[in-house]
């Protein structure tokens, strides 16, 4: 089996006639020569006022890619062409809409093609388009699809903003004041009871003495009471 070749040519020229010279040089090899299957071709200039024109074009592949999925799509009562082509591998599933309304489907389905193609001639081919009014909203319609439907401003509205607020309140308010100062206070309780236990230590034995004996004292009265004759 033969390996097709597909090659991908993009230049830059100082004169426009050196570029169709080449454009004239690859249909040469595609009409007289014979050595190009099918090939894809344009030269595009741009002027001083950065208006951009397309001088010559050609679109072989896109010819041909039309015509055959016409030929193989065409619905009948048996399928399409290429449905049955596929039959034996992948069955004709029962139930499948009849000739005409597979039809009328395709022929909508063009009208809306051929609608999108107009109304794009109808917006941008009617003159040269300026580089810079590309992305430059002409309608509310245009600046709603330039703006993604304003999704990511929703997205930053609803969720990317409060949670960064919420962040914030959380590192600046909260994390100190109360994680910190629960901490903090817990250390500040336990340094305040050991300053107060601290002055019991005196270093004089008699209080230590005088300490033990009244503890003595009060173990007997404790005993005393708990266990009376």
């Amino acid at each position: 089996m033969a390996l097709d070749t597909f090659t991908l040519i993009a230049s830059q020229y100082a004169l426009e006639e050196d570029a169709l010279e080449d454009y004239d040089a690859v249909r040469a090899a595609y009409e007289d020569l014979g050595i190009i299957d099918t090939y894809d071709a344009a030269v595009v200039t741009k002027g001083p006022d950065g208006k951009v024109r397309i001088v010559e074009r050609i679109e072989e592949p896109t010819r041909h890619g039309a015509i055959a999925g016409l030929a193989v799509g065409i619905p009948s009562s048996h399928g399409t062409p290429f449905a049955r082509f596929l039959a034996p591998v992948l069955p004709l599933g029962e139930g499948e809409h009849s000739a005409g309304v597979a039809f009328t489907l395709l022929v909508l389905s063009a009208l809306v093609a051929i609608a999108g193609v107009a109304l794009a001639w109808f917006v941008y081919g009617r003159m040269p388009v300026r580089a810079a009014s590309i992305g430059v909203a002409r309608n509310p319609v245009n600046r709603l699809l330039l703006n993604k439907y304003y999704v990511d401003e929703i997205y930053d509205a609803l969720i990317v903003q409060p949670i960064y607020r919420l962040s914030l309140w959380l590192a600046r308010v909260f994390d100190p004041r109360v994680i910190d100062g629960l901490v903090n206070g817990v250390a500040q309780m336990i340094i305040g009871w050991a300053r107060g236990l601290r002055q019991l230590q005196t270093g004089f034995v008699m209080n230590y003495a005088l300490t033990m004996l009244v503890g003595a004292v009060a173990v007997i009265a404790f005993l005393l009471l708990a266990h009376p004759r």
